[in-house]
């Protein structure tokens, strides 16, 4: 789900990588054919990865809706990574109430870190997607 964010901000800078190699006396032709080998590696990679993705999201976007279809009023989502031991407390940024509907991946894709989730079933009043925070004070859902 946040993986493609986290990819889109690592991608490679090539001509930081040319002038790199070119420092350490490396021909241009010889830059040249490294840079193009790895950037065909690179794409192949982002290709594999964005196939992941996109398998991921249809299997979350599924289980999101059976689960609301079999009678659930909602289902709780949260993306975290771990940086310490597993019993950290983990610090909410804030909650998002969103109706479970057709744009149900958008929102899997759009998914920020710490925040929860709440895909509710049925439509919300208001706003698609709605924050249960105001003012950082938790507001009762």
């Amino acid at each position: 789900m946040g993986s493609f964010h986290r990819r889109a901000s690592h991608a490679p800078d090539w001509e930081a990588e040319e002038h790199r190699l070119l420092k350490k006396g490396w021909s241009k032709s010889k830059v040249s054919r490294a840079l193009a080998q790895k950037r065909e590696i690179t794409e192949t990679s982002n290709k594999a990865a964005e196939e992941t993705s996109v398998a991921e999201l249809a299997s979350w976007t599924s289980f999101i809706a059976e689960t609301l279809g079999s009678g659930a009023q909602e289902l709780g989502l949260l993306l975290h990574s771990y940086r310490g031991p597993l019993d950290e407390e983990i610090q909410l940024k804030g909650i998002e109430r969103i109706a479970a509907d057709d744009t149900t991946g958008d929102a899997l894709r759009q998914m920020r870190e710490d925040v929860l989730y709440t895909f509710q079933s049925g439509t919300l009043s208001g706003d698609r997607w709605s924050s249960a925070f105001k003012g950082g004070a938790r507001e009762d859902i």
